[in-house]
């Protein structure tokens, strides 16, 4: 790549990295905001694989008028160079990992307000020590932890003892993980409820929360894109592990996924080569987070080593209080060569305001996740979790309105609300909530009242208009609008099953979910193709599969009196 291919002499242009991290990184604290140059543009090729941080940005930053060309078609396939970010956010304090001796030489661990007794180690305890530790435990739901914590801060502990998030067809789960936020007074911070109970903790880490937000703002970033045959994934942009953090107008473009070989993967052609990326902006570890007025690029999906790679845009673990705000894909969220935009694991209380992106997704768990004034395009919202789900005011593509994730066994601890929302679903196979599960796997949550796993407590929907005026044929009346996805045969352990109530009598039912209590469905409109007026209205059914007794217990709360349709040429 030649420079003259991003601008001419004079212009800034430089593939000088570390005359970037010195001029525009660590600049004077007395000339901050710290500025690039206008109109620069900044050529990345290899990075320095001995330093995964990349530069540190721990001053308000503005990158506006810079323009910077990050080069992966050069990266090498080692672990170092794959991960290695262009910028950290990073707090000035480090992560502190801590336990406890009390003063009668017995050793403890857990949450205590006295943190100035905690001795910091280097290294995890190892699990024959933490076996001989007494421990700190407490439930699920607690609010308050006694004591004086002497700051605010944001503790990730984990333990060995149980196992969560069991994924079929992946793993059978991994060690209990959970981020919550401790106030100065012992309160358990609202943007972090308690999700597990809690006892044999193995480590904590403690990850302080500045109090001045810190700004970063501006600039163009353009990705090319790497060609490694490899399904490992590589992080190469901007990692946030700094609390209290705000991005503004950062933009994200890419280039070379056409120049890819492609193959063909459930008729659809995927380009052959690329490591799938990990979040060119990445959040880990931190809290009070803001993305505002960005633009996003979705990867293509890479087909690499027997199946389709998982490329993010943006990713967030173990964060809580994340916001988007105004952030938008500049690649089509209709494209389903596409991966996802956004994603996440073990994050709480997410908010996605005015934004516009072909997925939203909580892998392995969130809890409180907010949608409103957005636009979400042919994946949707996927999420697995707890709390309080909110649709409000969005329009969505998908082929439903949430898709609780079946490969976690569809588990929704809390309540889901959807208000004044437009669905128009892509296919002639829809549904509003996607829920299916095997009964004969362990998804590793908490047990409720005799159930392994809770689909939901109430679904309340108010006010949704469902498009389907591109829908040509009269079996969207006979397959009706159905409340629940239709599995009534699934391949289980490699062997057809039949969802019905013999085999949930069966002794194959081990694992039993509970359905939602209530669903509640309110002012309902149809915009409905012309050509189909004949065939009458469209009932809503909670099954009509033969299979209803998966869901008999719930409660469906429908008038079809207050039911409108609209009708449309489709145009």
């Amino acid at each position: 790549v030649t420079y003259e291919q991003f601008g001419a002499a004079g212009d800034g242009v430089t593939n000088d990295y570390n005359a970037i991290v010195a001029a525009h990184t660590y600049a004077n604290e007395n000339d901050l905001p710290v500025k690039a140059q206008e109109g620069a543009v900044y050529y990345v090729g290899n990075l320095n694989p001995n330093n995964k941080a990349g530069a540190i940005v721990t001053t308000d930053t503005d990158w506006t008028g810079a323009k910077f060309i990050i080069d992966d078609s050069l990266m090498s396939n080692t672990e170092n160079e794959r991960k290695s970010f262009l910028f950290t956010i990073a707090s000035e304090r480090k992560m502190e990992e801590k336990w406890i001796i009390q003063s009668d030489d017995t050793k403890m661990i857990g949450l205590d307000p006295n943190l100035s007794s905690y001795p910091e180690y280097p290294t995890q305890i190892p699990v024959s020590q933490a076996n001989s530790m007494l421990n700190r435990s407490f439930p699920a739901g607690t609010t308050e932890l006694e004591g004086d914590f002497g700051e605010q801060a944001l503790y990730v502990l984990e333990t060995p003892y149980f196992t969560r998030w069991g994924r079929r067809g992946y793993d059978n789960g991994r060690a209990q993980i959970e981020a919550i936020i401790v106030n100065s007074n012992g309160t358990i911070n609202q943007a972090s409820p308690i999700e597990w109970p809690w006892d044999h903790i193995y480590i904590i880490k403690k990850f302080a929360i500045d109090e001045t937000p810190l700004y970063v703002k501006g600039g163009s970033f353009t990705t090319i894109v790497n060609t490694l045959n490899t399904a490992s994934g590589c992080y190469r942009g901007i990692h946030i592990t700094r609390s209290n953090t705000i991005i503004d107008g950062v933009e994200h473009y890419l280039t070379g996924e056409e120049v890819a070989p492609t193959a063909v993967y459930s008729n659809i052609s995927y380009p052959t080569l690329g490591a799938p990326y990990g979040g060119f902006i990445r959040i880990e570890n931190c809290a009070f987070i803001t993305l505002r007025n960005l633009k996003t690029s979705a990867h293509k999906k890479s087909y690499i080593e027997g199946s389709s790679t998982a490329p993010y845009e943006i990713y967030a673990e173990y964060v809580c209080g994340l916001n988007l705000e105004n952030c938008t894909d500049v690649t089509d969220i209709m494209d389903k060569s596409r991966w996802g935009t956004f994603a996440t694991n073990y994050c709480k209380s997410i908010v996605v305001d005015s934004c516009r992106f072909n997925r939203v997704d909580a892998h392995m768990g969130v809890y409180n996740i907010t949608v409103k004034n957005s636009t979400l395009g042919y994946i949707g919202l996927l999420a697995v979790g707890f709390g309080n789900m909110n649709l409000e005011n969005c329009t969505l593509y998908s082929n439903y309105l949430v898709g609780f994730r079946t490969d976690y066994g569809s588990a929704w601890y809390g309540d889901v609300n959807i208000k004044n929302c437009t669905w128009k679903p892509n296919e002639n196979s829809f549904y509003m909530f996607d829920a299916k599960f095997d009964t004969e796997f362990d998804y590793c949550y908490e047990h409720v009242d005799g159930y392994a796993v809770c689909v939901a407590e109430h679904i309340n929907i108010d006010n949704l208009t469902v498009d389907l005026s591109a829908f040509k044929s009269s079996s969207l009346f006979a397959n009706k609008m159905n409340v629940f996805s239709i599995t009534t045969n699934e391949k289980i352990n490699g062997v057809m099953t039949e969802y019905n109530q013999a085999y949930l009598n069966s002794t194959r039912n081990v694992y039993p979910h509970r359905p939602p209590k209530e669903v509640n469905i309110s002012n309902l409109t149809y915009i409905i193709n012309t050509n189909l007026k004949a065939n009458g209205k469209l009932d809503v059914v909670l099954r009509n599969d033969g299979s209803a007794a998966f869901y008999k217990p719930t409660t469906l709360n429908y008038d079809p009196n207050t039911t409108q349709y609209i009708y449309s040429d489709g145009n």
